[in-house]
């Protein structure tokens, strides 16, 4: 997921906004897979790189931002049962650190 994360910076350094917004929204759904497949590890592994092109956003494309952030924010809008929600730390961290 880290090579996806990677052509994010690639499109955002391109004035691809749009593009890498699609990307990272992949990465969601991907990180959300594999959450309901039971390897919560790529749902974190997702939220960082996700976090990593927001981070790069702001350095390049402030407009680009506040969807990749709102990309974010729902990464675990789909994640419902109880006995899932400590399953979701490394998400939460993620989370509280893009704050």
């Amino acid at each position: 997921m880290n090579h996806y994360c990677v052509v994010g910076e690639s499109l955002l350094n391109g004035g691809q906004r749009d593009q890498a917004i699609e990307l990272a929204r992949y990465l969601r759904e991907y990180g959300q897979v594999a959450h309901r497949l039971g390897m919560s590890f790529l749902l974190e592994a997702a939220a960082y790189d996700i976090m990593q092109l927001l981070e790069h956003a702001l350095d390049v494309d402030d407009e680009a931002a506040d969807d990749l952030l709102s990309v974010m924010l729902e990464l675990d809008q789909e994640i419902k049962e109880e006995s899932e929600k400590a399953s979701l730390l490394g998400v939460r961290r993620s989370q509280v650190q893009m704050g």
